[in-house]
């Protein structure tokens, strides 16, 4: 039980992380721009908020051989958000909060569901 509280404590830490980091870039980009975001700005904002939460919250998890998620991996999330127009806010987020790790890191496990 203890250890399902740990994943949902840093599930909505991360969360809340995120929140806090695209609503101060949302806040930043309104003051410093000269004009509103036009219609197709703000899908694109959209999605790539979306495909960065479906990132963090499946293929970018990293797990230690207990399950407690230990951070997110940094290749996935540089390879897959690279052409994103959040991808600086994203990294440099979590890497403020020291949850980027390397895939190579010898402490990562792959979690796998046994579904016999």
């Amino acid at each position: 039980m203890k250890l399902f509280f740990e994943w949902l404590y840093s599930k909505l830490f991360l969360l809340v992380s995120i929140v806090v980091i695209l609503i101060s870039f949302n806040f930043s980009f309104h003051v410093s721009a000269s004009e509103d975001l036009n219609y197709e700005d703000e899908v694109e904002l959209v999605e790539d908020v979306a495909k960065t939460l479906g990132l963090l919250f499946g293929d970018a998890e990293a797990y230690d051989s207990n399950g407690v998620l230990l951070g997110f991996k940094k290749e996935v999330l540089e390879r897959e958000l690279k052409d994103t127009s959040i991808y600086e806010e994203v990294i440099s987020g979590l890497e403020v909060q020291n949850l980027l790790i390397s895939e190579s890191d010898s402490k990562i496990k792959k979690i796998g569901i046994n579904l016999e």
